[in-house]
């Protein structure tokens, strides 16, 4: 059975991960609530994904992948106020910049919350 990405909301375009990190569906408000009261910022969870294993001479790595990433997207007016030090210190990144670095463990769906 395929996954489809879920729907991303009007002005929210930066999507972000955080590594080893789950969300569960209880939880999503929780987590969106926390960046609304830390950062000031708006976001959209949108899933947590499982990451696929490492490609090494075109076979799976044992012991890699399935790692839970958190992905999620901030609302464009609020992109200035999760600061250099948060996405430090709570471990975010651009996902752009994560696909960029492992596009391996990232099925081609994932790219689709980058347009």
């Amino acid at each position: 059975m395929a996954i489809s990405n879920c729907k991303v909301k009007k002005e929210f375009t930066q999507a972000c991960v955080i590594h080893g990190v789950s969300v569960e569906k209880e939880d999503v408000v929780n987590f969106e609530t926390f960046f609304l009261e830390r950062c000031k910022a708006r976001i959209q969870f949108l899933e947590t994904y499982y990451t696929l294993p490492d490609i090494e001479n075109g076979k799976a790595v044992k012991e890699t992948g399935d790692r839970a990433d958190v992905i999620f997207v901030i609302h464009d007016d609020d992109l200035d106020k999760i600061t250099l030090a948060d996405r430090h210190e709570l471990g975010i990144r651009w996902l752009e910049d994560a696909i960029a670095n492992d596009p391996d463990i990232y099925e081609a769906r994932i790219s689709e919350y980058l347009k």
